[in-house]
């Protein structure tokens, strides 16, 4: 999945703010716990025309709890896809919550970024 420095740049929690993030690209994947899959340009579209369909927020939970049947937290609410670049997008509604873990594991991620750097150029 690619993340956009969109998604690290939250504003404050007193107004909504929507990420963008990429759900899926076309490609071929293998490895999965149910086999080789893959998504072409065509199953992006149809994943888009069936979320347009529904009307219902898709929910973004912590380590795709929601598949082993328990209750399960949300971290967000998928409240639009798109498509661009081939890619399907959607525009995200956080929680709380959810946005102070995403602020720190950017915090994190510039953090070994530097130390990374200063070892390579060292």
């Amino acid at each position: 999945m690619l993340i956009t420095k969109d998604l690290i740049a939250l504003k404050d929690d007193k107004e909504e703010v929507l990420s963008e993030i990429c759900l899926a690209v076309t490609g071929v994947w293998q490895g999965h716990a149910g086999g080789t899959f893959s998504i072409d340009a065509a199953d992006i579209e149809k994943m888009k025309l069936n979320f347009d369909k529904r009307s219902l927020d898709i929910v973004i939970d912590y380590e795709h709890q929601t598949l082993s049947g328990e209750i399960a937290p949300a971290a967000g609410w998928v409240k639009e896809l798109f498509i661009k670049d081939g890619a399907l997008y959607g525009r995200v509604s956080w929680t709380a919550k959810a946005k102070e873990f995403i602020k720190t594991l950017a915090a994190m991620a510039a953090d070994l970024r530097r130390t990374i750097e200063a070892e390579v150029e060292g």
